[in-house]
Order: C-alpha cells, then sequence, then structure tokens
C-alpha cells in the first residue's frame, strides 16, 4: 500500500508539473474554521516568490467558517491570511496547496493561531521560518568561504522534501533574496537534490538557467577579462552600447538613488571625475531604481557628460547589472583602452582612493 501510495503521489506531481508547462492555471479550495471569533471578513493573498500579492480573495466568516475557491499559478506556494474586520485582528502566513486545504483558526487566546491541516507543505513553512531565527552572523567555514548558517539550514530543510513543490518555490524564493552570488553553487546543489519531475519542470529549469547564468556572469566579469558589451536605453530613450567606447577609459558605476552608501559616494565620484574628464576619462551612470521620476530627480545636477542609464525601471530592463553580475550597490567597473576590467569594487572590496590609484595607472 505504501508503494502504491508513492505511486499516486508521483502521478499526481505529473500532472501538476503537466498543468505547469501548459502554463494553465491550477485550481485551489479552502475551508476554514475559527473559534473564538465573531463575523467580519478573511482576505486571502497568494504571493510570488518576491512575497508580493499575485492575487487576492476575499471571503466573510459566518458561523465561524470560511471558504475560498480560485487559482493559482503554482502546485503550491506562499500566501498570507488577514482577519480583516472586528475587534480582533490577525495576519498568518501559511503554504497553499493545489486541490483541497483546511484551517483552523483558535482566537481563545492572545496571539491567535492557525493550523494548517495535513499539509506537508506547510511543515517545510513552518520549518523554513524556524530557520530564519537563525542570527545571520553565526556562520561557518565551508571549502575554504565563510557561509552563515541561516542560509545552509534552509537548504537542508528542502532537501529533506526533494518531491514537494513547495521546496522548489521555497529555492527559488531565497535566489531573490540571498543576494550573495557565493550562495548559486549551493542552490544548485540543493537543486541536483530534489527529484526528477520537479528539476525538468519549467520552474526548475528557470531556476538552474538563472543560477548557472549567474556564475558565468560573474566569470566574465573578473578583472582581466573583456568587459561585456551590452546595448540599452538611456534616460533620453536614445540607444547606447558600451562598444561605441572602444579605445577609450570608461568607469561603470551601478547605483539607486534609494541606496544610501551610494548618496554618500556621489560627491567623491564627481570630484573624482572632474579630476579626470580632461585626460579622457568616460563614466556611465546605472541605475537599479524601479521609477524613472526618481532617478530623474537624482542625477538632474550630476555631469550633463555621463551617460545615464535606467536598468530596472518597472522591472522590465535589468540588461546592464546581470551581465555584470552585480549583488550590491554602488558597485564599480573600470575598463581599459583595451576593453578589459582592470578594477572592480565587487572582487577588490575598494573604495574610491583604490579605484583613483587604478585610474592613474590607465590615463
Amino acid at each position: 500500500m505504501k508503494n502504491l501510495s508513492k505511486i499516486v503521489q508521483s502521478l499526481i506531481l505529473l500532472m501538476l508539473v503537466a498543468g505547469i508547462e501548459s502554463n494553465a492555471q491550477i485550481k485551489f479550495k479552502v475551508s476554514g474554521v475559527i473559534t473564538g471569533y465573531e463575523g467580519g471578513k478573511v482576505q486571502l493573498k497568494i504571493l510570488e516568490t518576491t512575497m508580493k500579492p499575485l492575487k487576492t480573495y476575499t471571503a466573510n466568516i459566518v458561523n465561524g467558517r470560511y471558504s475560498f475557491a480560485g487559482d493559482m499559478e503554482y502546485p503550491s506556494t506562499t500566501a498570507s491570511l488577514d482577519i480583516l474586520a472586528g475587534e480582533k485582528k490577525a495576519n498568518f502566513k501559511l503554504a497553499l496547496d493545489s486541490g483541497f486545504n483546511e484551517h483552523k483558526i483558535d482566537f481563545t487566546n492572545a496571539p491567535a493561531k492557525i493550523k494548517v491541516l495535513n499539509s506537508v507543505s506547510d511543515v517545510i513553512r513552518i520549518r523554513l521560518d524556524s530557520v530564519n531565527k537563525i542570527p545571520l552572523k553565526d556562520s561557518i567555514s565551508l571549502e575554504g568561504r565563510v557561509v552563515d548558517r541561516r542560509t545552509l539550514s534552509y537548504f537542508k530543510v528542502l532537501e529533506e522534501y526533494p518531491d514537494n513543490f513547495y521546496s522548489l518555490w521555497s529555492l527559488v524564493h531565497i535566489t531573490r533574496f540571498a543576494g550573495s552570488l557565493s550562495y548559486s553553487d549551493l542552490i544548485l546543489d540543493t537543486y541536483d537534490r530534489l527529484g526528477e519531475d520537479l528539476r525538468s519542470s519549467s520552474f526548475g529549469k528557470y531556476l538552474y538557467e538563472k543560477e548557472s547564468k549567474k556564475i558565468a556572469n560573474d566569470f566574465a566579469s573578473q578583472n582581466g577579462k573583456k568587459a561585456p558589451i551590452f546595448t540599452t536605453l538611456t534616460n533620453d530613450k536614445t540607444q547606447f552600447s558600451n562598444a561605441s567606447l572602444k579605445g577609450e577609459v570608461y568607469l561603470i558605476v551601478f547605483t539607486a538613488s534609494w541606496c544610501g552608501p551610494c548618496r554618500k559616494q556621489l560627491p567623491e565620484l564627481k570630484a573624482l571625475y572632474g579630476k579626470y574628464k580632461s585626460k579622457g576619462l568616460k563614466l556611465v551612470y546605472v541605475s537599479s531604481d524601479e521609477k524613472l521620476s526618481e532617478w530623474m530627480a537624482y542625477t538632474k545636477n550630476s555631469p550633463k557628460e555621463w551617460i545615464y542609464i535606467p536598468d530596472n525601471i518597472n522591472k522590465q530592463f535589468r540588461v546592464v547589472s546581470p551581465l555584470y553580475s552585480v549583488q550590491y550597490l554602488p558597485t564599480h567597473f573600470l575598463i581599459n583602452r583595451a576593453g578589459e576590467i582592470v578594477f572592480n569594487t565587487k572582487k577588490a572590496n575598494g573604495g574610491m582612493r583604490e579605484l583613483e590609484m587604478a585610474l592613474e595607472k590607465e590615463l
């Protein structure tokens, strides 16, 4: 019977993955019971891997019960549940699976508690939430580098559930926030331990290609390598390619209006440019701002000769930053007349002094 159960589970997963491949919407239902609470509304938000809402459903609480039915993009995801009305309010994070979901909420004692019944996905979520309590400063040495214990523990939990789609969803989720390229190989190691059905799904392939490309781009943007060539639009919507700077010494600066260290460094950057522009220095200023108005306001008093590139407006571009495997702001790349990267703060962790020393050698 256990073998039969595993076969049935595998068939279900295959059917769900097939639904993903064909971009079909996946159905879900929720039935909830609330004790110690009368009236009001409940709101269910289906979250994407960045934790931003994709869809929102609202239901009335009637006789201590509520229910939802709708569509979801993946077989498992994270959702939030909000009690909207009445004197007692609460917010819960939970895993939402395709098919039938059953909740029990207890308002008898504060704080209110929720239980998602018969859900392995929610067990994974609870364990991951527990892992998130580990301090980021708690680090260990792994193969000659320092890695925080929280992230390693996160991966280990997912490896215990290799055939649950929520493990893949959670692995994609952490790639949106880990930031540090040093985790890409560990993410791929965890991916390799997932079941074949998950790895071969479109979501699994997306994860593999994304992290593999990060590693490749990081290698391609190291000192001594030819600067990756890009073509994109500037602030005034004219096309620009750094290939047009062939034979020039130029500096690419990755920044954003909301970046505190970037704002603090900007006067130094202007002074550095003022010192070396007569020697031929060119500067390409690349933004991670999502709103063009904020980026334009931030740069209105900067030198007109700079080449301004909005690289993340409405999250639609992202042309330059991925090519140079930018993880933190500000990041600087100095390119010599041969088109080679001769200095980058991503690897050197240097500041303006180190950058100027590199400039002195090139101009």
